[in-house]
């Protein structure tokens, strides 16, 4: 062993000689394995699967398709085959809920009633009318603090949608119940203070406006 071996020997340890004669190739790339036909063979590249990331609900209310009606092939929702119906979109929900006033509520049975007679469809699709109103109040849900759309006056809060909503049925609750006090109020108004033309359920305020309220059903 020379001396310069003995002495890496001494600061090193074997482990870090090099032995001498050694050739130590720099840079040797590994070829890829044969096929048939001596070309080699090129490895399949390992992939990850891409997963879609979900939508916010103010994309789902942005990208649902315009309303329109469906002529159906197969009988649905008490709907026969041959007959129309109306399918809605949360953009035309939200702008119905917000023409109800505070203080009144109004009947998802109804309002799908309303909107297939508007649109000449013998029933409007409940089932996508009640995605719709679940896409309507999650986004007023994460706008409460800038005129959120008030759903409360159409989603009960013992309705199953009701449960499926992040705020839950109690603050369904807490609004109606906040709005419920401007209507009390108004409907036991006096003209002149001295209880003379008292307007009793079923009238209507001088804006036209009915007084009672219709009390809506699960949804």
């Amino acid at each position: 062993m020379s001396a310069r071996s003995a002495l890496g020997v001494e600061r090193f340890g074997m482990a870090n000689l090099r032995p001498e004669g050694a050739e130590i190739a720099q840079h040797r790339s590994i070829a890829p394995p044969l096929r048939d036909g001596n070309e080699p063979a090129i490895p399949a590249r390992h992939t990850c699967p891409r997963t879609a990331m979900p939508k916010s609900w103010d994309e789902k209310y942005r990208d649902a398709k315009p309303p329109h009606v469906t002529v159906l092939a197969k009988a649905f929702a008490g709907v026969g085959v041959g007959e129309r119906l109306f399918i809605a979109a949360p953009a035309l929900l939200d702008a119905r809920i917000r023409a109800i006033p505070p203080g009144r509520t109004l009947d998802p049975v109804a309002l799908r009633a309303d909107l297939a007679r508007e649109h000449g469809a013998t029933a409007t699709c409940p089932t996508s009318t009640a995605i719709f109103l679940r896409i309507v109040a999650e986004r007023a849900l994460e706008r409460l603090d800038s005129d959120p759309t008030p759903f409360w006056r159409v989603i009960a809060p013992d309705s199953p949608l009701a449960r499926k909503l992040s705020c839950g049925p109690d603050f369904i609750r807490h609004r109606r119940s906040l709005e419920a006090e401007p209507a009390i109020a108004l409907s036991v108004h006096t003209k002149g203070g001295h209880g003379e033309g008292r307007e009793s359920p079923g009238q209507r305020s001088e804006t036209g406006v009915a007084l009672n309220t219709v009390r809506a059903t699960p949804v």
